[in-house]
């Protein structure tokens, strides 16, 4: 908590934050925020379709409430990347609180015939007809060599000009407390997660095709990772499955496959920005885009969720 309130008050010192509106065929959203963090609900707004971007000017994030009041007429929907700090400037009656990140966590089954989802338990057939098995390695060597080899330029391959990867010292410091699980195939490994036990829980902390292959996807590689997680911390005497961060959107392609594996909606404590959200009517535009990206925000002490259903004439 003393560390993102630091971080926090460095970051509204030093910085001024880039406002813009991006308008298209899907309508117009006025964004103020970090542009390389600040993309995915405008990208998904807008989706495959061409948008124009209009720079409007910068601001400190405590002049943004008054910045975005003046601009906020010319769009559809306005969003505010902010901190913790920032966003206790904004009137909270006037904007919807989305977390930027959240967690999903999923109970241990007793079995795999126990898991609730349908597409859970075909994976499981699917992963155990191809022959995985699974096994633990406490070797620091190989976390060193999965993570130069695997970790880093798997997660760069994958999500490109998004990719964040973990400092090694975090990684190092989780292992330590847990240890690094590698789907097998033939006892060659093929696919490796990172994981710390904690509360409880086994934590995962990170995900890789050795050498960076995604043809393992295709073979259910990351189907066997999760599988073989609940095999080890059932293995472990844990009862839940910690699954890490997750976009706040109930059609976001992660967050439905978590879900798949029975994963629940938690607050994540790590989490240092909002996406301040509103918009002036519920025109089409927004209509439409609640109906496509039914977003999780903050209400009260709890998570909900807002979704919205197209009325055809």
């Amino acid at each position: 908590m003393l560390f993102r309130s630091l971080h926090s008050a460095v970051d509204n010192c030093l910085r001024r934050v880039p406002i813009v509106l991006y308008s298209g065929a899907a309508g117009s959203m006025l964004v103020a925020g970090d542009e390389r963090w600040s993309r995915y609900l405008p990208d998904r707004f807008f989706g495959s379709g061409p948008r124009e971007r209009r720079l409007l000017g910068h601001a400190w994030t405590w002049q943004l409430p008054r910045s975005l009041r003046r601009w906020r007429d010319a769009a559809d929907v306005t969003v505010a990347r902010v901190d913790a700090i920032a966003s206790a400037l904004f009137p909270t009656d006037e904007y919807l609180q989305v977390s930027e990140w959240i967690r999903m966590v999923a109970p241990v089954p007793a079995s795999d015939e126990d898991f609730t989802s349908r597409d859970a338990r075909t994976a499981t057939r699917a992963v155990l007809s191809n022959g995985l098995t699974w096994s633990i390695s406490h070797n620091l060597t190989e976390l060193e060599s999965y993570i130069v080899r695997d970790y880093e330029p798997y997660t760069r391959r994958r999500y490109g000009a998004d990719a964040y990867t973990r400092p090694r010292r975090l990684l190092r410091t989780a292992f330590a407390k847990g240890g690094l699980l590698w789907v097998e195939n033939e006892r060659v490994p093929i696919a490796g997660v990172l994981f710390e036990v904690a509360d409880g829980s086994f934590v995962r902390w990170t995900t890789a095709c050795v050498e960076a292959n995604e043809q393992v996807l295709r073979q259910r590689g990351l189907d066997a990772t999760y599988l073989f997680g609940f095999h080890a911390a059932r293995s472990l005497g844990l009862t839940r499955v910690d699954m890490m961060g997750c976009r706040p959107c109930v059609h976001d392609g992660l967050f439905r496959y978590k879900r798949k594996w029975g994963g629940a909606v938690e607050s994540k404590p790590d989490n240092m920005y909002d996406l301040l959200i509103r918009w002036n009517t519920a025109n089409p535009a927004v209509m439409r885009f609640l109906e496509e990206s039914p977003l999780i925000f903050r209400d009260g002490g709890g998570l909900s969720a807002i979704h919205a259903d197209r009325v055809t004439p």
